[in-house]
């Protein structure tokens, strides 16, 4: 469920050791802002995993699809309110030290251009 919501917070602790020096405070603020994002992550999917494992064996696909659409887009506005406090961490020279892919992310109206929508299962 997770991944059907493009996550750049996840990359981000992958790569930290190849950027400039991080301090230890930004260090820190990081690792809250991703434990604060799994928190709000899980008290988002927890309740559609309890509703699709509650489906009988045949259901209906368009009922559950409702089910997951707003969770989607709940996951998704998280990332970005994320991505925004991730913004205020590093500084553009930090940012710019990035790969690509990751660095891409930084660019909220970008981001925001690809919320998604009901029927569109981008894979990310």
């Amino acid at each position: 469920m997770r991944a059907s919501v493009f996550n750049p917070l996840r990359g981000i602790p992958q790569v930290k050791d190849s950027l400039s020096i991080l301090s230890q405070q930004q260090i820190d603020r990081l690792t809250i802002l991703k434990r604060q994002m799994l928190a709000k992550q899980y008290s988002i999917w927890a309740p559609v995993v309890t509703y699709l494992s509650s489906l009988p064996d045949h259901y209906n696909l368009d009922e559950a699809v409702e089910h997951i659409q707003p969770a989607r887009v709940a996951a998704f506005d998280a990332m970005i309110a994320a991505m925004t406090q991730v913004s205020k961490i590093f500084t553009p020279e930090q940012i710019a030290d990035f790969p690509p892919a990751l660095r891409s992310s930084f660019d909220l109206e970008s981001l925001k251009a690809i919320r998604p929508t009901k029927g569109f299962f981008p894979q990310y």
